[in-house]
């Protein structure tokens, strides 16, 4: 075989071939190769790193815009509800005061006591409220149980109107209206609440990552009846989701009303 390829073409690049291969300083392609795969596999790590730090700086962003939005609506809510809560207690006040000194007590309204302003911030808390599900509605995909807040604000919000309109349309004795007047403030402070384990859960999960090592710790009632409404455990907020829908007036009157509707169109009815 040597012979044969002696003397040809392919005898000359046999050569060329043994020279350069014992020409060549192999550690050094064996080096320099492995020098090229590791600033290869470190720059692709350096950019794998840079785009999750963008993504993550991007969805804090995000987050953070969330939090001020949702946060410029509670503030108005609190504000309404402190108002009308106050604005209702001095009418209470002044209807105690009126029940005390008066031993017939008159046939009247709450209408005619003319509790001053007592209309515009109710109107100011219905509309804070509604502005605020709406906008926890829109923003749901932040949390698979952010619609429970929006149970929990409905209900309450269902039973400041339906003691608003008690206290209007009844022409009671004062002493019978003063539990009309009890049931609206309960109202507020329940609204109140919500908002307050709302702020909690929305510090927790759109601000935690800015944050890490602090948590909001939840409200705690010294009262067990008091709900506290939170995302977690599932068990937990599973149990709220019942309570609310099945177990509140605002839960009902819509079972019934969904009820109604279903056997209007032929649709079974929703098991409870």
């Amino acid at each position: 075989m040597a012979i044969i390829i002696e003397g040809t073409a392919w005898g000359w690049v046999f050569d060329s071939l043994k020279w350069l291969c014992a020409a060549i300083d192999w550690k050094w392609v064996v080096s320099t190769f492995v020098a090229v795969v590791i600033v290869v596999w470190q720059v692709n790590k350096q950019f794998k790193a840079n785009r999750d730090l963008q993504k993550d700086t991007i969805r804090d962003g995000f987050h953070l815009e969330i939090y001020k939005d949702i946060s410029v609506l509670i503030d108005v809510v609190v504000e309404a509800h402190i108002s009308a809560s106050n604005n209702m207690m001095m009418a209470l006040s002044g209807i105690e005061e009126v029940v005390v000194s008066q031993s017939e007590q008159p046939a009247t309204s709450f209408n005619n006591l003319r509790v001053q302003d007592f209309s515009d911030f109710d109107k100011k808390l219905s509309k804070a409220v509604s502005s605020l599900v709406s906008k926890l509605e829109g923003n749901e995909i932040i949390h698979k149980n952010l619609n429970i807040f929006r149970y929990a604000l409905n209900s309450a919000h269902h039973d400041l109107f339906e003691a608003k309109t008690s206290l209007y349309q009844k022409n009671e004795k004062l002493a019978a209206i003063r539990p009309l007047a009890e049931d609206y403030i309960n109202a507020c402070q329940d609204i109140g609440s919500y908002i307050h384990d709302l702020q909690i859960a929305l510090q927790n999960i759109l601000l935690g990552r800015l944050f890490p090592k602090n948590t909001v710790p939840g409200r705690e009632p010294l009262d067990p009846k008091f709900k506290v409404v939170v995302l977690e455990p599932q068990a937990h907020v599973e149990a709220l989701k019942n309570y609310f829908l099945y177990e509140t007036a605002w839960g009902k009157a819509n079972y019934k009303t969904e009820a109604r509707v279903r056997a209007e169109l032929g649709i079974p009815p929703l098991e409870n």
